[in-house]
Formats: C-alpha cells, sequence, structure tokens
C-alpha cells in the first residue's frame, strides 16, 4: 500500500508533522473502502453518531424497526439510542457488535458478521451493509475540548484509535475500580475511546 498519498502536495518540512500522518492514514483508509463522517454530528454526551446509528439499523433491520415505530412512533429512535447507550454501558462495545443489544424485547445489531458460507442471500446483504467510517480531529467529551486523532467505527460503534497503558495494581483516572488492567469505564469521556 502506498501510505504518503496524502501527503504529496505539502511542503517537503509539514510531511513528517503528526497532521501529514494522519492524512496519509485517512487517504489509505479511504482509498480502501472507509467513508469520511463529520465531527460535528457526534453526540459528546452519548459517545455516538446517532443518525449514523439509526439510518443503518433502519437500513438493515426494518422488520424490527417497524415493530418498534409501531409501539413508539415519532420517539423509536430516541428510545432505540437511549437503549443501545444502556447496553454498551452494561456490556461494552466489543459485545454490543458481536451481539447486538435489547430495545423492547427485540435484539438490534450494530453490525453484521460474514457467514461461514454463502448460501443465506439475506445474510450476505447484511454483512455488505456494515459501514467503515472515519472521523478526523474527534472531540469526545463534554468537557474538554481533547480529539482523537483519527477515529475509526464500525458500523455506528466507535473503535478505540489510541491505548493507554497501566500498570498492573496501579490505579488511573479512567480504570475501573479493582482491576488489574487499564478497562477504562464508559463515561461521557471515554466512551469514544471504547
Amino acid at each position: 500500500m502506498h501510505m504518503h498519498r496524502g501527503t504529496d502536495n505539502l511542503p517537503s518540512n509539514d510531511r513528517h508533522s503528526e497532521a501529514a500522518f494522519e492524512a496519509a492514514i485517512e487517504a489509505n483508509l479511504l482509498q480502501n473502502g472507509y467513508i469520511p463522517i463529520a465531527r460535528d454530528s457526534f453526540d459528546r454526551d452519548r459517545a455516538i453518531f446517532p443518525a449514523t446509528v439509526l439510518a443503518f439499523i433502519r437500513e438493515t433491520q426494518p422488520a424490527e424497526w417497524a415493530k418498534l415505530k409501531a409501539l413508539h412512533g415519532d420517539q423509536t429512535g430516541e428510545q432505540v439510542l437511549t437503549d443501545l447507550c444502556k447496553w454498551m454501558d452494561a456490556n461494552g462495545a466489543l459485545a454490543t457488535l458481536r451481539h447486538g443489544f435489547k430495545c423492547y424485547g427485540r435484539t438490534l445489531h450494530a453490525a453484521f458478521f460474514k457467514a461461514a458460507h454463502e448460501l443465506n442471500p439475506e445474510l450476505e446483504a447484511r454483512y455488505a451493509a456494515n459501514r467503515l467510517d472515519l472521523t478526523r480531529q474527534l472531540r469526545f467529551s463534554p468537557q474538554s475540548e481533547k480529539s482523537l486523532g483519527i477515529h475509526t467505527m464500525v458500523a455506528p460503534i466507535g473503535q478505540r484509535t489510541s491505548g493507554k497503558k497501566c500498570s498492573p495494581g496501579t490505579a488511573c483516572s479512567t480504570c475501573s475500580p479493582g482491576s488489574s488492567t487499564c478497562r477504562p469505564k464508559r463515561s461521557a469521556t471515554t466512551r469514544a475511546a471504547r
């Protein structure tokens, strides 16, 4: 892969900056199927991109969406987002990607995995509908203007783009109490990093 394509038009002294490095990564990811998503559409309190989440669920699970819409009407989207955030707070983003989440007795999925075979066209279509999104300089916390250089997402759920390492037995401000490894709690300031 040609990684410096995004820096070809920069002056030589700027090619080795962090911004140039991010531009090169972004260019490569965009060439390989990632979709840019505006950082302004990120909900810092919930640590998700609400419109992306709802569009993915509506498009890939229309029958489940219709049943929920019959119950909640115009509040369907808000209920789905509330239940998704509660589920991720309790189970984490990875479990949510793997198993989906419950909303009023319905299991909704934030991503679909490749089937073991190609005999079911519906499963293949759902897998193909997965989105790979990226956002540059994502400001993730309602309490600060700190940002993640490049934030990647599978479907609407953000993935860790940089990690913090703690020594076993020490505590840091983002670790779960009593944890021997750094496992940040999912809060407004750490949700984007999970």
